[in-house]
């Protein structure tokens, strides 16, 4: 025999689990600062590899110059020319490749703050306002393994060890993070 349960019933159900594993206030500001934070620590880091680079360039292009000048004066001849030619604009190549890499560049940190801020505020109201897609996400990502309704009024349920970490998230927290990246 087959119970049935009113898509509504259901989630409202879903609604109250999702408010009750919203994290709290203080455990999103912290999880928030420390993304906040990591962000630009890395970004700097990539400024700093950014800049390594352009001076690479700088001395790629003063040796190319040379190798150049001695190839004019007869020092080098026209096979050792092309083969160090051919190394230096390897690494210059490389050397671009680096300084180009505008992958840090694609993220708004503000805005992905602002976002997150609001989704973690209220999972109930975020599940409420989000299309099709987007609850897939957002419940996918809370509970990976999925939700089964077990008809007593109750969704068994696991959550996902990154959400858990979220919730659980406090200046403890910050110091191992910390002290793991040294």
């Amino acid at each position: 025999m087959c119970i049935s349960t009113k898509v509504d019933d259901l989630e409202k159900i879903l609604i109250k689990l999702l408010k009750e594993v919203t994290p709290r206030k203080q455990s999103t500001d912290l999880f928030l600062n420390f993304m906040y934070e990591s962000y630009h620590k890395r970004l700097s880091r990539l400024q700093k590899i950014r800049n390594n680079a352009n001076d690479e360039i700088d001395r790629l292009k003063a040796m190319r110059k040379v190798l150049v000048e001695k190839n004019m004066s007869g020092i080098y001849s026209d096979e050792v020319f092309k083969e160090q030619n051919s190394i230096i604009e390897e690494k210059m190549i490389q050397a671009h490749i680096v300084k180009d890499d505008t992958m840090m560049d694609k993220y708004n940190i503000e805005a992905l703050i602002t976002f997150l801020r609001t989704l973690l505020a209220d999972l109930g109201e975020a599940y409420r306002r989000s299309s099709l897609p987007q609850i897939k996400v957002l419940l996918g990502s809370i509970f990976p393994l999925g939700l089964a309704w077990d008809h007593n009024d109750s969704l068994n349920h696991q959550i996902s060890p990154a959400f858990q970490a979220i919730r659980s998230f406090n200046k403890r927290a910050i110091m191992s993070s910390a002290e793991d990246r040294t």
